[in-house]
């Protein structure tokens, strides 16, 4: 999910919003890959960076039009709460889109879903309770709290949560050298015939006011804490 999104960022930032229409298969191959070089066990599962790497070195994350979305590494903050203020991590997702995060999760964290719209506040027991991963994609402040959306990855759906920002471990940013070209995405494409020409010109002004907007968050690349990785 958190691949398909940085690219559907990329792309629509410059082709226009919901232009971008190809979506990730269900991933067993890379379990299987994954599995079969080590990084994967039933047991333990996986750490996050050894499987981006995987992802990276392979052709990327296959969609279910076959065509593959690849990463050329990976940004990542290990001391999260240490080097990263609310507000940084909020523009971070703010402007670069959905990262992979992990967190130590107790008993009240599966009490927390859409439904109910709990907060998860972290774990009691971090030598008892285990490390989980999952996509945070969207944030908001509430008085003086960060709480972020996350998608886990107990089914298709999630289910979604959200999380105080102060129980998040690791951060995880997937990186791009290009976005698809766009022939490839519109070869494949359900909706190539959908837009008008009105339409698309709308989403070519909604691009562009995008770039407009990210542009004045460009100095956060930098951040210090963020580690950089690629293939």
């Amino acid at each position: 999910m958190c691949v398909e999104a940085q690219h559907r960022l990329a792309f629509e930032v410059l082709h226009g919003y919901s232009s971008f229409s190809l979506k990730a298969k269900r991933m067993k191959e890379l379990r299987v890959e994954c599995q079969k070089k080590g990084v994967w066990t039933s047991t333990f599962g996986a750490m996050v960076h050894d499987v981006l790497q995987v992802i990276a070195k392979r052709r990327g994350v296959e969609t279910t039009c076959g065509v593959f979305l690849p990463i050329s590494g990976y940004h990542m903050c290990r001391k999260v709460q240490q080097d990263l203020s609310r507000a940084e991590a909020a523009e971070l997702l703010l402007v670069f889109g959905p990262m992979v995060a992990t967190l130590w999760v107790g008993n009240p964290y599966f009490m927390c879903n859409a439904e109910n719209n709990f907060v998860y506040r972290g774990s009691s027991n971090r030598e008892k309770d285990p490390n989980h991963t999952v996509v945070c994609f969207a944030y908001r402040f509430v008085g003086e709290e960060l709480h972020l959306r996350i998608l886990d990855n107990h089914s298709d759906d999630g289910p979604i949560r959200w999380v105080l920002y102060e129980v998040i471990d690791e951060i995880y940013l997937p990186t791009l050298e290009n976005p698809l070209p766009w022939e490839i995405v519109e070869r494949n494409s359900k909706k190539r015939d959908a837009n008008s020409i009105l339409s698309k010109l709308a989403n070519k002004i909604h691009a562009w006011l995008a770039r407009r907007e990210m542009s004045k968050y460009s100095k956060y690349v930098g951040i210090t804490g963020l580690q950089n990785w690629h293939k």
